[in-house]
């Protein structure tokens, strides 16, 4: 995991779309919605939640 993708910083991080919760693919480095799968990419350690 990101250095900046604390595991208390992604407990808190929901899909703004649907408020799901979202888990961190590596090899992507992106954040992944577990109820709509929609991918939000990092960029410099900032989730890009404005997709």
């Amino acid at each position: 995991m990101s250095h900046y993708l604390t595991p208390e910083l992604l407990s808190v991080l929901v899909c703004p779309k649907d408020q799901g919760t979202l888990h961190y693919e590596k090899e992507r480095h992106q954040l992944v919605c577990d109820v709509c799968k929609h991918a939000y990419s990092i960029k410099n350690g900032v989730p890009n939640m404005l997709e």
